[in-house]
């Protein structure tokens, strides 16, 4: 589900919400719930910053005997898009990421910074 508005010719912005269900890793299954809000101001005609914060709330099956994990994730992006053709985008992103789990162990604290160049067919 997602509801999305444009204030301006140059700035949009949207909230998205999902869940679902797949096949896990080190478990049978996960189910996942998705809140999310972003961004998209047009700062120039080349150049785009695009905000976006997020949590995330999952659950995955557990084997015989164990606990499944249940987690919370919180994160906030920023990122930086440079139109260089109609074709070609050049992209900078940085993501933190921090996640509580019921599990030892498992709670961490992510910072990546991506460079990216987008081709569009």
């Amino acid at each position: 589900t997602e509801i999305a508005n444009r204030l301006t010719e140059a700035f949009t912005q949207r909230l998205s919400f999902t869940k679902s269900a797949e096949i896990g890793f080190g478990s049978n299954y996960y189910d996942l719930y998705h809140l999310e809000y972003a961004a998209d101001w047009k700062i120039t005609e080349s150049l785009v910053l695009d905000p976006a914060l997020f949590y995330e709330h999952y659950s995955t099956s557990s084997p015989i005997d164990t606990i499944g994990e249940k987690a919370d994730r919180y994160g906030a992006s920023i990122g930086l898009r440079y139109i260089l053709t109609a074709s070609l985008t050049l992209g900078l992103d940085y993501r933190y990421v921090y996640k509580d789990s019921n599990l030892p162990g498992l709670d961490y604290r992510q910072n990546l910074v991506l460079l990216s160049l987008y081709y569009n067919f």
